[in-house]
């Protein structure tokens, strides 16, 4: 019987090692700096990647005091048709391989349905997760199947695989499962916590289905070619103990080693080392999937406490997608139940006190079939410091032929346990969730920013890069979506459009 090799530096030994290491590093500070940077850096440009592979020029950063964030600009026609032509030549180059041109094949099947639709940054905020999975799978595989000259190589190799999937994965569940570790790295006072959710919870809410779903089949079947492989003896086959065997030619590259001696038939067909690495890679982004799959229905929760220093809000002023000015006007028409309405909102020269803060008032007029509906007078103010716009309460006077009937929905910030919810973030960042009044019992209203890039057809024109939410409350079904205009503000509001917009004359 052939004697299996048990060397400290042996791929066995190598990902035992690495597992035990990875506590200790983490406990020391240096490691834990050093692994936690160059996570981050792959990350960051798993997403600059795919975006420039999606067509968007883009420029990921990693910062030394900790975390990092990758910005992408518009999607460019000829950086797609170019990564296009890259993918189809890359299939040509290698069309004598078809373990190899047939997924490139698929990939320029599929490219364009990617990166000529809405998907594409779906791919770019996927990226960087994806390439965190493909480098933890790369680490495994090279202390599995690449011939090191150093001895220390291999369990540091483990080590890092093991870094990436454990400690990206231990984050993410605690951020979806623990409130307050969630709270710890929110911006609170930005409402921009759901910025800091985690990239596959965000598709998950842009596509309205479980990552676990998609990847669930191609898992099944990955394990099924590895319980095949296991039965056969192949994968063993790889981990035996083996004399120095000359290094041959392979499909994809030749590796070349002067060490005496290895643990490992380092030397098989390209085809043979790739059914492993795909195997891995396909299991290791499943195993992301899993984890966030086993997190509760609402693993993103809503932001419902802001904070500001005394005299940092105010009255007036002006938001992307807000506009605190007095006098101007927003006019949306539209027909709901067959009936015309006509929703007239109007920043009044008046503001109010409410809950210590002096507060701007906004005027909705709502009217329908040509009768007065509803008249309610809102409380805005807006921080000076990060141009977010606070709401802190409403005036409602509803109507039934021509008279003030009920006053339902009305509130006011610090009043009955009610607190002053976030209208519209200064920094919208896309799967920020936070409530817009808390007033329990009486409004719950919560948005959720859906889209930074929706384009709206109106009377006023064609409006680009709009902002769109999807509103909710828990004290009732059903869903509702609104979009903001950039420079103007709300333009669609359900069956409503824009008709008219900027300062009242006087």
């Amino acid at each position: 019987m052939e004697r299996i090799s048990l060397k400290w530096n042996s791929p066995a030994a190598s990902l035992v090692i690495g597992l035990v290491a990875f506590p200790l590093a983490k406990l020391l500070y240096i490691p834990n700096y050093v692994f936690n940077f160059l996570t981050t850096l792959v990350h960051e440009c798993g997403h600059s990647l795919f975006a420039w592979l999606m067509g968007m020029p883009s420029l990921p950063t990693a910062s030394v005091a900790g975390g990092g964030v990758t910005v992408w600009g518009e999607q460019r026609w000829y950086l797609c048709v170019a990564a296009l032509a890259g993918i189809v030549a890359l299939a040509w180059r290698h069309r004598q391989s078809p373990g190899i041109w047939i997924p490139l094949a698929v990939a320029a099947l599929i490219y364009p349905l990617l990166a000529f639709t809405g998907a594409h940054e779906l791919v770019a905020i996927a990226g960087g997760v994806a390439l965190e999975c493909l480098g933890a799978a790369a680490c495994f595989f090279t202390v599995l199947a690449v011939a090191l000259e150093r001895p220390f190589e291999r369990p540091l190799y483990a080590l890092w695989g093991w870094w990436m999937i454990l400690n990206r994965g231990a984050e993410t569940i605690l951020m979806m499962r623990s409130r307050a570790y969630w709270e710890s790295h929110a911006v609170i006072d930005s409402g921009l916590a759901a910025g800091l959710t985690s990239d596959l919870g965000m598709l998950r809410q842009k596509m309205g289905i479980s990552p676990m779903v998609l990847l669930g089949v191609v898992l099944t079947l990955c394990l099924a070619a590895l319980a095949r492989r296991l039965r056969r003896g192949e994968v063993a086959a790889d981990l035996r103990g083996s004399k120095r065997i000359e290094p041959k030619e392979s499909q994809l590259f030749t590796i070349r080693s002067s060490a005496p001696g290895h643990a490992i038939d380092f030397w098989k067909p390209a085809e043979e080392r790739m059914d492993i690495a795909r195997v891995m890679m396909v299991a290791l982004v499943a195993a992301f999937a899993v984890a966030q799959d086993e997190a509760p229905a609402e693993k993103h929760p809503y932001t419902e406490s802001f904070r500001f220093e005394t005299g940092e809000l105010g009255p007036t002023g002006t938001n992307p997608y807000f506009i605190l000015e007095s006098g101007y006007i927003l006019v949306l028409e539209g027909k709901d139940e067959n009936e015309d309405v006509t929703l007239a909102i109007t920043v009044l020269d008046e503001t109010k006190k409410v809950d210590g803060v002096e507060t701007r008032v906004v005027e909705e007029r709502e009217t329908a079939g040509g009768k007065i509906k509803e008249v309610s007078r809102n409380y805005f103010a807006i921080s000076k410091r990060t141009n977010s716009v606070y709401y802190f309460g409403e005036d409602v006077d509803i109507y039934k032929d021509g008279k003030v009937v009920d006053h339902g929905g009305a509130w006011l910030s610090g009043e009955k346990g009610a607190r002053f919810g976030l209208m519209m973030p200064g920094t919208p960042l896309l799967g920020a969730r936070y409530f817009q009044e808390v007033a329990p019992g009486v409004a719950m209203d919560r948005a959720e920013i859906v889209s930074l890039d929706e384009t709206l057809e109106t009377a006023e024109g064609k409006l680009e890069k709009c902002l769109k939410t999807r509103e909710t409350t828990p004290l009732e079904k059903g869903t509702e979506h609104k979009i903001y205009a950039p420079g103007i503000g709300l333009a669609k509001d359900g069956p409503l459009k824009l008709t008219k917009h900027g300062k009242a004359k006087k």
